[in-house]
């Protein structure tokens, strides 16, 4: 185990399955083998949805932009039901650390099965982090540390199913050499996503 992977913990569970894999397909095939038709919540959906819908989900979408027709729901206070999956993309790195938490609880209290998809930002990456004036740098570091992986088993009651390292920055052979190169030189990943199974504890 290499000092990188050491940082987020010594147990075999925090140590992350890197996968040469994008992350949406992760999450789509996910719920594809579920096989039985699931209710599913995208939190944080856009525009267009998070992933590609497999036949077999019944899909609804939760935005805070009340302009957005894709979305069903627009008020998290509001939606009573509670669903097999919720999914949530690239929307933790908007919220305050509090928020998170908060947002958390709220999923746990509506899904026993949450999928969190979370950019990675490191050497490689860096321009992803000032991109967009919305993100909150202090809660990245948070996100990106061994206290929100414990924090999701000891505080917030999951327990993490799945812990990928996916989506690698660059597709090209050469270009892929070079970041294998800076990755092991500056002790971090070669991949852009971060993929999150987690289940309710029982």
């Amino acid at each position: 185990m290499d000092g990188y992977n050491q940082m987020h913990d010594k147990r075999e569970k925090f140590v992350p399955m890197e996968i040469s894999k994008d992350g949406t397909k992760i999450m789509t095939e996910y719920l594809k083998n579920k096989k039985k038709k699931i209710y599913a919540l995208d939190y944080g959906c856009g525009s267009k949805g998070s992933y590609e819908i497999p036949s077999n989900v019944i899909y609804e979408g939760f935005d805070i932009d009340k302009e957005n027709k894709f979305a069903k729901h627009h008020e998290r206070a509001k939606i009573k039901q509670k669903y097999d999956v919720i999914t949530c993309c690239e929307v933790f790195e908007h919220m305050t650390v509090k928020e998170v938490k908060d947002t958390l609880k709220w999923m746990k209290k509506h899904s026993d099965i949450v999928i969190l998809k979370i950019p990675i930002i490191n050497a490689l990456n860096l321009g992803e982090m000032f991109c967009d004036s919305t993100h909150i740098i202090t809660s990245w570091t948070f996100l990106y540390s061994k206290d929100f992986l414990y924090d999701l088993e000891k505080k917030a009651g999951f327990e993490i199913e799945k812990y990928y390292f996916c989506t690698p920055i660059s597709k090209n052979p050469i270009k892929t050499t070079i970041q294998k190169i800076i990755s092991w030189a500056c002790n971090t990943t070669r991949f852009c996503e971060m993929i999150l199974i987690l289940k309710t504890k029982q």
